[in-house]
Order: C-alpha cells, then sequence, then structure tokens
C-alpha cells in the first residue's frame, strides 16, 4: 500500500506538503518503535505463557494502560507546542490529532504483536490487509474531494486508524481463551516498566537512528529534499518491511516456545529454516530492486520531480537496508535469552555517532553522505549483534550455525548477482528473463544447500 499509495499523495500534496507528510510519517514510525519495550515484553511473554494463560492477558492491558499513559502526556505537550509555535504550519488542534494518531497506532502494534505471539497468523495478516488499504483509500478520497491539505490528510488517517484499532482489540480478546478486564494494576505496570528499561534505550537509541534523519534534514535543508529522500528510504526498506518483518514475528515466538522447553535438536532445524527463509525472500527481491533500480523507480514515480535524485540515493541505501534485515536473526537469540543490556548500549552508542554524522553532513546539504552513513550503520549494527549472540554461552552453538548458513546464502545470492550483472549489464528490457534466470539459480543453490544442512544434522 505504501508503494501503490505514496505516489499519489506526492502528487495530491504537492513537494512541500508531502516533505511535512513525510516528518509525521517518520515521527509516527519513531514513536511506534519507542514503545517503552512493551511489543518486544508483551510478544515473549504471551509466547511464553499461551494464549489460555490468564497472565497473557493481564499483561496485555498493563502494556496498554502504560502506554496510554505515555501518550497522554504526549498529547498535552504536543497540543500546548502546536499552539505556540505552530510546527510546519499546523494549528494546535491538528498537532494534538496528530498525536492521538500516533497513540491510536501503538495501540493497533500491541494489538498485531498479541496476534501473532498466540499465532493468530490468518487474523493479523487480514486485520493488517484490509486496514492498511482502508486507510490509504480513506485518506486519498479525502484529499481528492475534500482538499489537499495537511489537515485532511491528518484527520482522515486518525478515522481510519480509529476503526482498525477498535477492530484489532475486539479480535485479541476473543483470541486469548482467558478473558480479563482491563483494570489499572500498579504492580503490574511497575514490573513491566522494570523489566522496560534496557528496551526503552534500546527502542529509543534504534528509534532515533532509523527515524529523526527526515526532522533534521527537513529543519537543515528543506522539507522538498526531505520527500525525495523519504521516497528513497521507502523504496529500500520495503523489502524489509514487507517479507523480513513478518518472518522474524512468525519465527520469534516459536524460538521462545522451544527455548522453554529446552529442546535442543528442535531449535538448531527451526533456526535452520529461519535462516533460509529470511535469506531467500529478502535477498533475491533486494537484488532485483538494486541492480534494476531505475526501472523500478520509473515505474513507481513516473516523472514525478526529484527522480534521478530517489534513485541515487537508493543505490546507496538499498545493500546496506539488506544487510540490515540479516540483524532480525541474531536479535530473536538475544531476545530469548532476554538479553537487553547489550542491546541498548551499543544502540545507544551507535545512534549518537549516527545522528551526529547526520547533523554534520545535513548542515552542509550532502544528502548523498546521509546515505552512505545510513548504509554502513546498518552492516556495522548486524555484524554488532551476531559478534554478542556467538559470545553468549548458552546460545552460541546455535548462532555459530546461523551464521554460517547465512555467509554460505550471502556468497552464493552474492555469485548470482555478479554474474547477472556482468551478463546483463544495462539491458533492461530483458529484466523479466534476468529475474528469471536468478531465480532458477537460487532453486538450485537452496536445493544444494538443503543437502549440505542434511548432511550437517545426519553429522
Amino acid at each position: 500500500m505504501v508503494l501503490f499509495f505514496m505516489p499519489l499523495f506526492y502528487r495530491l500534496l504537492g513537494v512541500e506538503q508531502f516533505g511535512v507528510v513525510a516528518v509525521i510519517l517518520s515521527l509516527q514510525a519513531f514513536l511506534v518503535m519507542l514503545d517503552l519495550g512493551m511489543s518486544t515484553l508483551v510478544g515473549r511473554d504471551i509466547a511464553a505463557f499461551g494464549r489460555s494463560s490468564e497472565d497473557s492477558t493481564k499483561v496485555w492491558h498493563n502494556a496498554e494502560i502504560v502506554l496510554s499513559i505515555f501518550y497522554l502526556v504526549i498529547l498535552v505537550v504536543a497540543a500546548a507546542w502546536g499552539g505556540l509555535e505552530s510546527p510546519a504550519g499546523l494549528s494546535g488542534y491538528a498537532t494534538a490529532a496528530v498525536a492521538i494518531l500516533f497513540w491510536l497506532m501503538i495501540l493497533q502494534n500491541i494489538g498485531q504483536v498479541v496476534l501473532l505471539a498466540t499465532k493468530s497468523y490468518k487474523a493479523a495478516s487480514m486485520i493488517q490487509l484490509v486496514g492498511v488499504l482502508f486507510r490509504s483509500i480513506v485518506t486519498m478520497l479525502a484529499l481528492q474531494y475534500i482538499a489537499a491539505t495537511l489537515e485532511v490528510f491528518i484527520l482522515s488517517q486518525l478515522v481510519a486508524m480509529f476503526f482498525q484499532m477498535l477492530v484489532t482489540r475486539r479480535v485479541c480478546a476473543r483470541g486469548l481463551a482467558t478473558l480479563v478486564h482491563a483494570k489499572f494494576d500498579i504492580v503490574g505496570c511497575k514490573k513491566l516498566l522494570k523489566r522496560g528499561k534496557p528496551l526503552v534505550v534500546f527502542g529509543l537509541a534504534g528509534a532515533a537512528a532509523m527515524q529523526l534523519d527526515k526532522p533534521i534534514i527537513a529543519s537543515l535543508i528543506s522539507s522538498t529534499e526531505v520527500a525525495t529522500y523519504f521516497l528513497a528510504v521507502t523504496f529500500c526498506m520495503t523489502p524489509v518491511a514487507i517479507l523480513a518483518g513478518p518472518i522474524s514475528q512468525y519465527f520469534q515466538p516459536n524460538l521462545i516456545s522451544l527455548a522453554s522447553q529446552g529442546d535442543q535438536r528442535d531449535i538448531k532445524e527451526l533456526l535452520s529454516y529461519f535462516v533460509v527463509t529470511m535469506m531467500l525472500v529478502t535477498m533475491l527481491p533486494s537484488l532485483v530492486l538494486w541492480i534494476y533500480s531505475k526501472f523500478w523507480i520509473g515505474l513507481w514515480l513516473h516523472d514525478a520531480p526529484g527522480v534521478n535524485q530517489v534513485i541515487s540515493y537508493v543505490s546507496i541505501l538499498l545493500p546496506g537496508a539488506f544487510i540490515g534485515a540479516l540483524g532480525f536473526l541474531p536479535y530473536a537469540i538475544l531476545t530469548v535469552q532476554q538479553d537487553y543490556r547489550f542491546q541498548a548500549m551499543i544502540s545507544l552508542v551507535m545512534t549518537i555517532f549516527v545522528l551526529l554524522l547526520v547533523i554534520y553532513f545535513a548542515n552542509h546539504h550532502n544528502v548523498l553522505a546521509i546515505c552512505w552513513v545510513y548504509s554502513l550503520y546498518h552492516v556495522a549494527s548486524t555484524a554488532a549483534l551476531w559478534a554478542r549472540s556467538i559470545y553468549l554461552s548458552e546460545m552460541s552453538e546455535y548462532a555459530k550455525q546461523a551464521l554460517i548458513i547465512s555467509i554460505k546464502l550471502f556468497v552464493l545470492f552474492s555469485m548470482v548477482a555478479s554474474i547477472t550483472k556482468v551478463f546483463f549489464s544495462g539491458v533492461e528490457s530483458y529484466m523479466y528473463e534476468v529475474t528469471l534466470f536468478m531465480l532458477v539459480m537460487l532453486m538450485v543453490g537452496g536445493v544444494s544447500l538443503k543437502v549440505l544442512i542434511g548432511t550437517y544434522k545426519r553429522a
């Protein structure tokens, strides 16, 4: 939906207004990641307790209460700030509406975590599909037939998100076998906050690194410049968001369940499938998008302003984004061990360094350098998570096995990409044939890898 509707919003709102929308969406993603560690704790606890446990329902409700209090504070601050400063031309009411939208989005996200942790994959998928489609269509129609303004964009998103959140909560309540009425459990909320302390730092650092670059570029350069940069980041992160994220959300609860049971053989097998699946469904699309970025971006944006800038940014950002997706694997291992402190510290240090570089290059109006900063950030972050997961004595063996399979697949896919680039470079009219060629080669490689994994298990 993002790929389909963003160019339409770009045209309807214009470059300057869309730049403000890009900042709003970045702040929205920032706050969804900065959920005080609730999504990680809720997902882990429900996966461990099971859907029939009363504790599962309690932890979900306590997380909602904690986040609602947090967003009440944000709402008051946003309304006051909007009334006094009027950021980006928004009124105090519009700024408050943005804060409410963020609150509904975070409750919706927690509901999705609950559905995935209880393995209600079909329900989660349908709600997400219909909800995002409904929200996008409502927003597009409102912009076309009411007014192409920021206020209309915000209010249409807010109304649609409200209905999606209600549906999600209702399905969650039915999915948990033990229904407990929401109460203000001060003790339970304090325990959640205490457990989530390292995750707050980790979430804040990760969210700041991934989302605050757009507001910085908008403030130090222009909203026009941030519009093209936002489109490039959206294009690069789509394979990760569409494929890597859901795959991780599927495997992680299963991994936690097996670890709680202490079944080593099943853990090894599940990790093998996790690695192979993640590599196959993220690297192939990333390779196709990277090699033929000019074709795909032209098909996506047509003759919209700044297309050439988007293409140049994508050529730098996309390889780093793919390698960053491989960080989901060690992250899952660290989550099983509840090793949150290391993630918090390494994320904080890297975020400070990255944002300082972003401010420096934005001050010099060098967006290409910012793209290089983020590409290298993804690589360094992934390497640090792998190193830590191997260092952990309890999960060291599993992490080493997963890393070996990842390296083998990475080498295989890199060879395929090199061969494809050499034989078909610049021949975009044969793009579909090239994609088929890559698929065949990867299938052959996948079968070979399956044989290797089988041999490894027997040995």
